[in-house]
């Protein structure tokens, strides 16, 4: 476990962002590309976990949180749950990326009570660096139907580590 998941804050739900932001129920994070071809003969991206921070401390997911991910294909260890378990040692893959008219792949969380964050990072996937996701959209919502953009990051450079984190990303 990294030790950047080991300070969860729990959720924030009950003040307000510096900002005057209002919380983020749910999150969608539409990644468009990766760092290269697979290497294995099919299209897939993936990542192992995806971290919220609010002013440096880890946001916690609530414990009724759930992801889905309803424009890929996962085999069951592997499905968009694991992007939010706090296991740096499971991961989400989808194993179509790519290979849909639509070439995306599109992560949808549903945090229940909704949350402040103001970065984010992720941890990369056990295998292929070239499965990385480096250009994405984050968007928030409240309802599930009228989204904001909350950042978009473009052909970022990001580790070829392993189960390692990425660089914050700030919003």
């Amino acid at each position: 476990m990294l030790s950047r998941l080991s300070s969860f804050s729990g959720p924030l739900s009950s003040i307000f962002s510096s900002s005057g932001e209002p919380p983020i129920r749910y999150l969608r994070w539409a990644m468009t590309q990766t760092k290269g071809a697979d290497n294995v003969g099919f299209g897939a991206i993936q990542a192992s976990e995806l971290v919220l921070l609010y002013n440096g401390a880890t946001v916690s997911w609530g414990a009724s949180a759930s992801a889905t991910n309803p424009d890929g294909a996962n085999v069951p260890s592997e499905t968009a749950s694991k992007l939010i378990d706090y296991n740096t040692n499971t991961k989400w893959c989808d194993n179509t990326y790519g290979t849909t008219s639509f070439g995306t792949s599109t992560i949808y969380i549903d945090n229940v009570n909704p949350i402040f964050f103001n970065s984010y990072y992720y941890v990369t996937g056990n295998d292929s660096p070239n499965r990385d996701p480096v250009t994405w959209t984050l968007s928030g919502s409240n309802d599930n139907s009228t989204w904001i953009i909350i950042n978009t990051q473009s052909n970022v450079v990001i580790t070829d580590d392993r189960y390692a984190s990425t660089q914050t990303f700030s919003i």
